[in-house]
């Protein structure tokens, strides 16, 4: 029998080898995300997990050098890298930077989200949540912990919180708002723009449609931007028009447009006025209709069509029926996310309120809080909580969190949700509950799990177990195998 002999190694060695290994694994024509390298990592060198292998390299003395460890079966090593699986071993990071977290809306699912949340290696710059319902619970939890601190220094807040209304127009949030300055979007928040115009208007279903949808953002932008610039109005913004009047600035109708006042704003140390002032500049879905039937637009698509209907009636009836319905597509956007290091966002859920209405103002305000106009955000923790209602951006948002400085991305689902094309990038499962034995048996054959599998997670969900406790049953994936067990997941208030 050949022995291969481990070398010894550190916490630099082991992650360098971990990538050495994903480079292999591309250059062979195989694409290994840097998760599961980690995990074949702590496999060759004979422990269960990668969380396991680097609490004993102990990450905070990086000097100290591990013996590789032994391999027979009764060693005490081996024995402990098998122990049960803790909600520890959860712990986000390089080794696990994504976690989905399945079950039906509501405070249990929430606290174990936010729980999971909490359990980081290293302290990203920002946190962005976002979840349906208030979103005090969820605030909560995740700035119960003293490491997110609701104050920073000199007592300057760090955590906002907004609760958004579908009713209401007051949670207005406007599509094609540009960056400060901007007179374009970027390649992927007119990407961004254009997905969420394709499920408005059902444009998407043809061909053409996206291309359509582009061509008119595109034309939007030069006509109100360049060529007709929003003209500034008195008495749409009366704190505006309080602070002119004080400064003792004489604006003209007609002669000043927002964008100009925006600058103005801010070059006289007004941020939250100019903020206001350039939102208001931007265009809206009242003008983007204008712009669909204008002849630079009807020249080129003029007779596409959808279902026997031309493409144009069918965008123009849909986003004129949405500007009807959803009042928070009426007005320049009223929410001010700002700046702080924490934002908690919830989307109310009032009685009698569409599906429709609730996903596409999810849909925006998951844009305007967690992205950075359409760019993925780095050094970042984000916490979706709703995720079925921004699913078409999951691919790309999952994939950019096993780059080196990619986000981390704790999301959580109901039942039904389709997992087949996001399950490569998910590297750790937690169930907090489905509705019925059959959603139970879809989830474990979506996740390929056996009859054993299911029979735990039936009884764990189904078997009369205290509800009281934010319990889960918990999936760790591995390089090969995925690791099935039960483990508690405590709440911010049970620490």
């Amino acid at each position: 029998m050949t022995h291969v002999k481990v070398p010894d190694v550190d916490y630099e060695r082991a992650k360098n080898a971990a990538k050495a290994v994903k480079s292999r694994f591309h250059d062979l024509g195989n694409e290994v995300v840097l998760g599961h390298a980690y995990e074949a990592v702590a496999a060759t060198l004979g422990f269960k997990t990668w969380a396991i292998l680097k609490a004993h390299l102990n990450g905070e003395e990086k000097e100290r050098v591990l013996p590789a460890p032994p391999t027979s079966e009764g060693h005490p090593a081996r024995r402990a890298a098998k122990a049960a699986l803790s909600w520890r071993d959860l712990q986000m990071g390089e080794h696990n930077p994504v976690v989905m977290v399945h079950g039906p809306p509501g405070r249990k699912r929430d606290l174990v989200t936010s729980a999971l949340a909490g359990q980081v290696e290293k302290y990203p710059h920002r946190i962005r949540a976002i979840s349906l319902g208030k979103p005090e619970e969820l605030a909560y939890a995740l700035t119960g912990d003293p490491w997110y601190g609701v104050r920073g220094p000199g007592g300057t807040p760090e955590c906002s919180t907004f609760c958004l209304d579908p009713t209401s127009d007051g949670s207005s949030i406007n599509v094609f708002d540009l960056p400060f300055r901007a007179d374009r979007p970027s390649e992927p928040h007119l990407a961004r723009i254009v997905s969420f115009l394709g499920e408005l208007t059902c444009a998407n279903q043809i061909s053409a449609g996206n291309q359509f949808l582009s061509d008119a953002v595109g034309q939007l932008y030069r006509q109100f931007v360049d060529i007709a610039p929003l003209m500034y109005k008195a008495g749409v913004v009366q704190e505006i028009d309080e602070f002119c009047d004080r400064a003792g600035m004489a604006l003209e109708e007609g002669r000043t447009t927002w964008r100009e006042l925006a600058l103005t704003l801010a070059g006289m140390l007004q941020p939250k006025l100019a903020g206001i002032a350039w939102r208001h500049g931007c265009p809206r879905l009242e003008h983007f209709i204008s712009v669909m039937r204008g002849p630079m637009v009807m020249d080129r698509y003029g007779s596409a069509r959808i279902a026997g209907e031309l493409l144009v009636d069918v965008c123009t009836r849909m986003v004129s029926s949405a500007i009807r319905t959803y009042p928070f597509l009426r007005r320049p956007t009223a929410v001010d996310f700002g700046q702080h290091r924490v934002q908690i966002v919830g989307i109310e859920v009032p009685e009698g309120s569409s599906q429709s209405s609730i996903s596409l103002l999810f849909q925006l305000a998951f844009e305007a809080s967690a992205m950075e106009y359409g760019e993925v955000p780095q050094d970042s923790l984000l916490v979706i909580s709703g995720a079925e209602f921004v699913r078409s951006d999951l691919p790309a948002l999952l994939a950019s969190a096993h780059d080196e400085d990619g986000p981390m991305v704790v999301f959580a689902a109901a039942d039904g949700m389709r997992i087949d094309d996001l399950d490569q990038f998910v590297t750790s499962h937690v169930v907090t509950g489905c509705s019925t034995r059959a959603s139970v048996q879809d989830l474990c054959n979506g996740l390929k799990i056996g009859a054993a599998g299911f029979e735990l997670i039936h009884e764990r969900l189904f078997g009369g177990h205290d509800e009281s406790k934010a319990e889960a049953f918990c999936i760790r994936k591995k390089f090969v195998t995925q690791r099935e067990g039960l483990v508690s997941i405590p709440t911010q208030r049970d620490r």
